[in-house]
């Protein structure tokens, strides 16, 4: 046994053999592992020890494009939402016309859902409701509004960590019998989140433009974008006594077209069908 106080001078090697204690540390006796740490037990003894860098960071990921219940998994204690509301529909379209009339109609298109999203400590949550938005309905070939999209929720409405997701508004229709031309106007994009840390709200759809006349031209407006896109494209005619529907909402959230027609000199009725909303989403990223 070496024991020494204050100063100890040595000069050249010095192989040691036993046991190292060094101002109450205790050191290890045999050799780690490469890429290993000194740490310390808090009580005076240091041991080898590895970063458990496959512990860390994100785990695994729940993505719900219906209504379901999230289960958090074993070693998860926090989570990073993403919540979105579903798209509204384009308006549909309609017109009729008598000898001597030229009309073009143009219905609007649906409004995007906006985007809620927040990182929440699930340590103490076991498992929670969610609610995905339904797509807002295409406005019919009567001329009818589109629906509008519904709101997407992370949580239920009892739940102090509930976040949530509005839908877009549908875009107006209309059937005209009046000589001119109708250009109906979009849905206002979802606006409204609750418990988010960051709100995106939804583009508006856009405003269907016509004009009547010997070859009346029109082009439903275009369907409003969630944060991942996804806006229909509005149907478009280049001459009247035809009609064009308006295309779905796609990717998650984006608003559905509007549809046009046209019809002039009492040769009948055309008519279309607006395109539907996408429906939403809820993204659940995982992280230990």
């Amino acid at each position: 046994n070496l024991t020494a106080s204050g100063t100890l001078n040595v000069t050249g090697n010095t192989p040691l053999t036993g046991s190292l204690t060094a101002d109450g540390l205790a050191y290890p006796t045999t050799d780690g592992s490469a890429g290993q740490f000194l740490k310390t037990d808090g009580s005076g003894t240091l041991s080898f020890g590895s970063v458990a860098t496959s512990d860390a960071g994100l785990q695994s990921m729940q993505v719900f494009t219906s209504d379901g219940t999230y289960t958090r998994p074993t070693g998860i204690t926090k989570v990073k939402v993403t919540v979105i509301g579903g798209g509204g529909g384009g308006g549909g379209s309609k017109t009729t016309s008598t000898s001597g009339e030229k009309i073009t109609c143009a219905g609007g298109g649906g409004g995007g859902g906006a985007t809620a999203i927040k990182i929440i400590d699930v340590s103490s949550i076991s498992s929670t409701a969610v609610t995905v938005g339904a797509a807002g309905s295409a406005g019919s070939s009567s001329g009818g509004n589109g629906g509008i999209g519904g709101t997407s929720k992370f949580g239920a409405d009892v739940d102090s960590h509930q976040v949530t997701a509005a839908g877009g508004a549908g875009g107006s229709g209309a059937h005209r019998t009046a000589n001119g031309e109708s250009n109906l106007g979009g849905g206002s994009g979802g606006s409204t989140t609750a418990g988010a840390t960051l709100s995106l709200v939804g583009s508006d759809g856009g405003r269907g433009v016509s004009t009547a006349g010997d070859l009346g031209t029109g082009a439903g407006g275009q369907g409003g974008s969630s944060s991942m896109g996804g806006g229909g494209t509005g149907g478009g005619i280049a001459a009247t006594d035809s009609s064009s529907g308006g295309s779905a909402g796609n990717n998650f959230g984006g608003g559905g077209a509007g549809a046009v027609s046209g019809s002039r000199d009492g040769n009948g009725t055309q008519n279309a069908a607006g395109g539907a909303g996408s429906a939403g989403v809820v993204i659940v990223e995982e992280f230990a």
